[in-house]
């Protein structure tokens, strides 16, 4: 559902292709998972990474909804060649969706009280003067937001799961 899941909300961006499985970045994405600490660990490699924590009994999917439903704060900064590296963070959506990506690798660990998961992507995304070209516009028409229990939003009430998402595919 990962591969799935990252698929469908790049589908919303014009010229924004699929990506596909790396089960080296997925095992890689284990290895960080297991050291139950909630920080980058690619530092140094040639792979982005998107990282999120939720409470025990979220589904891992939902951590790719929660990554791209930053979407919602990203409004200021459409066509713009940088964004802010703070506050609102808009990174992981853009990450999810940088159109230079490739291929993903994603892993989910129980640390305890917390389910700690990692998405890696190569190529990686975010850089400095890049953004304009690499996050697409939304298509006319796309799929509602996703309501779930990681990230929640919707506008006027309508939104849809995870599952009615993949639906559409």
């Amino acid at each position: 559902m990962w591969l799935a899941l990252h698929n469908a909300h790049r589908a919303n961006h014009t010229s924004t292709c699929s990506v596909a499985w790396d089960q080296e970045l997925a095992n890689e994405a284990m290895i960080s998972a297991q050291q139950c600490q909630f920080q980058h660990t690619n530092s140094g490699k040639d792979y982005g990474q998107n990282m999120g924590e939720a409470s025990q009994g979220s589904k891992e999917p939902s951590f790719v909804s929660m990554f791209y439903n930053e979407i919602k704060d990203f409004g200021p900064y459409w066509h713009q060649d940088s964004v802010p590296m703070t506050e609102p963070s808009v990174l992981h959506f853009t990450q999810a969706v940088w159109k230079q990506t490739t291929t993903i690798g994603c892993a989910t660990n129980n640390c305890g009280q917390w389910l700690l998961s990692y998405c890696n992507y190569r190529g990686p995304g975010n850089y400095a003067g890049e953004y304009a070209h690499n996050v697409a516009d939304l298509i006319a028409n796309p799929l509602p937001p996703i309501c779930s229990e990681i990230g929640s939003w919707a506008q006027d009430g309508s939104c849809i799961t995870d599952q009615q998402l993949l639906q559409y595919f």
